[in-house]
């Protein structure tokens, strides 16, 4: 984290004192759940938050934070590498991956909250968002509200698209130093709408990515748990005169090596395909969600298929 507080000097000779990741240093620090995503379970994650097949906006009713405070973390290129293949982002986007991070705090039910975006620059250091994201799971309308003199914005999605729901229950709101600083120095109107366009979409992905992420945590199957304890090195430091440490819980998102027993053969009735790989995917069954390992499906006598190559084009109007 930054340790010193975000300025920045116009062309006005006004330093101002901005909202920075060093303000919520200490919130951070002392959250009670910490979650670091290696590459593998960001590009699983983003492929549950992404892909056609509606599991977020299907399982909103099921959706729960899974803690009232917690922060997660991860880098950019597991995540962008995945949501190139969907078609939804770039080579160049890869290459210019940093790691991000959300600091999530939320109700009792972790259906109502807020989420604080940071990433990292070019120097190393945290960055704050300027807009923070706030959530209501049960107001279908909750990104049409308004609150006082807040500079709020929305996402709006065209079509039938898949998160349509979720970003209908979910609202940008900027930090008023940052609001202030928007509006006493865009040029015009076209120039603020332009800024705060761009700030929001900056973060629009995060949303999605850490509620399909809390989902991915409630399947059963999906998880592994290994205790952890620092006893004998609690006793060496005790001894040295430092703090001791907690014991803790490390918890690891098993996707499962395919499984060739789990042939899963159609009956008589029908053509059973070749040999093939299904990925780990999640799966609902009235109100609970499942975490299916990836396996072997279909008949060897048929011949096997090694590989799929999937051919992505975009369609200009």
């Amino acid at each position: 984290m930054a340790a010193e507080p975000f300025r920045v000097k116009t062309t006005d000779s006004v330093v101002h004192e901005l909202p920075g990741a060093a303000d919520l240093a200490n919130q951070i620090a002392s959250a009670p759940v910490r979650y670091n995503l290696a590459n593998d379970c960001a590009a699983m994650v983003a492929h549950a938050a992404y892909s056609d097949t509606n599991l977020v906006d299907a399982s909103l009713d099921l959706l729960r934070f899974p803690s009232t405070s917690f922060w997660i973390e991860w880098h950019e290129e597991g995540r962008l590498l995945e949501m190139k293949s969907l078609g939804l982002a770039t080579s160049d986007d890869v290459q210019r991956a940093t790691r991000v991070g959300a600091y999530v705090n939320t109700d009792e039910l972790g259906r109502r909250g807020q989420i604080t975006v940071f990433w990292q620059d070019e120097h190393g250091e945290a960055t704050l968002c300027p807009a923070f994201i706030e959530f209501d799971l049960d107001d279908p309308d909750f990104c049409m509200g308004t609150s006082g003199d807040k500079l709020i914005r929305k996402i709006e999605l065209s079509g039938t698209d898949v998160l349509s729901g979720l970003f209908r229950r979910a609202r940008y709101t900027f930090f008023d130093p940052w609001r202030d600083y928007y509006q006493r120095y865009s040029k015009n109107v076209h120039d603020l709408n332009n800024s705060l366009r761009q700030t929001v979409h900056s973060v629009a992905n995060e949303f999605p990515f850490i509620a399909a992420f809390s989902l991915l945590l409630s399947a059963q199957g999906a998880l592994r748990y290994e205790s952890g304890s620092v006893e004998r090195l609690n006793k060496a430091r005790l001894k040295k005169g430092k703090r001791a440490l907690l014991d803790y819980v490390m918890v690891s998102m098993d996707l499962g090596a395919p499984n060739a027993h789990h042939s899963n053969a159609l009956d008589g009735s029908r053509t059973s395909p070749r040999l093939h790989h299904v990925c780990g995917h999640i799966v609902r069954r009235k109100d609970r969600l499942y975490w299916r390992r990836a396996h072997m499906r279909g008949s060897p006598g048929r011949g096997a298929i090694a590989a799929r190559i999937v051919n992505v084009k975009a369609t200009c109007a």
